[in-house]
């Protein structure tokens, strides 16, 4: 059982526990909400290389932090949500798009595996006169990541 007292003066490493504070910062045209994200400071808990971190290539940065230790990281693309790649930008026919669904550029639309369950986001680029451009990449594909985290708490594995 992780021994929260003993991870006093000791820095953050694999496989213990991490209570952490963050919040995204950088340029205010990153298109934080259609990604799911805002600038609000979160708290969660996790444990490293084990649990999935709030966002990714965060986990590498914390390594050696000790609580009450804040760091500003930069996330690049190839970490985080990867680069743009423009073969997944392309035009959809109308008839192979939902017909109950108005083509607003920025709107998501889902593709669904066999179950039904939602198994890719695209998003509407613009309308064009055979249907729409549609963009497979995350919206945050292509963007470095600046995060302020703070590590509140420690938990040691024994």
């Amino acid at each position: 059982m992780p021994n929260p007292d003993a991870v006093t003066g000791r820095t953050l490493r694999s496989g213990d526990t991490v209570q952490l504070r963050y919040r995204l910062l950088g340029k205010p045209e990153l298109p934080l909400e259609m990604a799911g994200l805002d600038r609000e400071e979160h708290e969660t808990r996790f444990r490293m290389d084990c649990d999935p971190a709030p966002l990714p290539g965060l986990e590498r940065a914390l390594v050696g932090l000790a609580p009450g230790q804040t760091r500003h990281v930069d996330i690049p693309p190839g970490q985080a949500f990867g680069e743009r790649r423009p073969e997944l930008v392309f035009e959809a026919v109308r008839d192979n798009l939902p017909a109950d669904v108005e083509l607003v550029p920025g709107r998501p639309l889902y593709t669904g595996d066999p179950s039904g369950q939602r198994a890719w986001q695209l998003r509407v680029v613009e309308r064009t006169e055979r249907g729409a451009m549609l963009d497979g990449n995350h919206p945050l594909a292509g963007h470095t990541l600046r995060v302020e985290a703070t590590v509140v708490s420690i938990e040691a594995v024994d």
